[in-house]
């Protein structure tokens, strides 16, 4: 079996070590790769026609045929959350299923998605790693752009209005938005400053 071609910038870790020498189908991996689900299913999220428990690992049928992108250092086509689950494809389409009720998979509704299906949101943007909270997900473009959705009660998505974001949006305006405020108050604080220094 060939090796994958590791990348020049893994850190000088356990981990890195890991990541050097991989059979090349880690890296790439054939559009027969077969995705198993079991253990807990009551919100659908492992994919399968029944809702109960699963004891052993199940063919999840819905996802045969999809390629998914390949497995590297700090990435992983697949993401299991508690209730709900996401799958990164070959293309970089994001899928997602299960519990649902914050709009937390990202299709633009609140209900139960038994079954895994694309985000339309995103379609046309190249996702490269995602990432599942408690209610809310992240999902990282190769462009570098970041992407959250979901509940927002905390601000866990980085938006100021503690509203529930059922359909991805880009962290950019929200990411401008803080870094401008943080330029006015530092401003502010040099004019001070600066005031404080001729009266003095």
């Amino acid at each position: 079996q060939h090796a994958a071609s590791a990348p020049h910038d893994l850190p000088d870790s356990p981990a890195g070590y890991l990541c050097r020498d991989v059979p090349h189908w880690v890296a790439s991996p054939p559009i027969e790769a077969v995705v198993f689900g079991w253990g807990a299913s009551e919100d659908h999220q492992l994919g399968l026609d029944s809702g109960d428990d699963i004891d052993s690992p199940k063919v999840v049928e819905s996802l045969l045929g999809i390629r998914f992108m390949g497995r590297g250092f700090l990435n992983c086509p697949l993401v299991g959350g508690s209730r709900n689950t996401l799958a990164i494809d070959v293309e970089g389409g994001l899928w997602s299923w299960g519990w649902n009720a914050r709009g937390t998979l990202g299709h633009g509704h609140r209900d139960l998605q038994r079954k895994p299906a694309c985000v339309e949101a995103l379609q046309g943007v190249h996702i490269v790693q995602a990432a599942i909270g408690g209610w809310h997900c992240l999902a990282l473009s190769a462009e570098g752009q970041v992407y959250c959705w979901g509940g927002n009660e905390y601000q866990q998505c980085g938006l100021v209005a503690p509203d529930e974001q059922p359909l991805p949006g880009s962290q950019a305006a929200a990411v401008q938005e803080a870094a401008a405020a943080a330029a006015a108050a530092k401003a502010a604080a040099t004019a001070a400053q600066g005031a404080e220094a001729n009266t003095g």
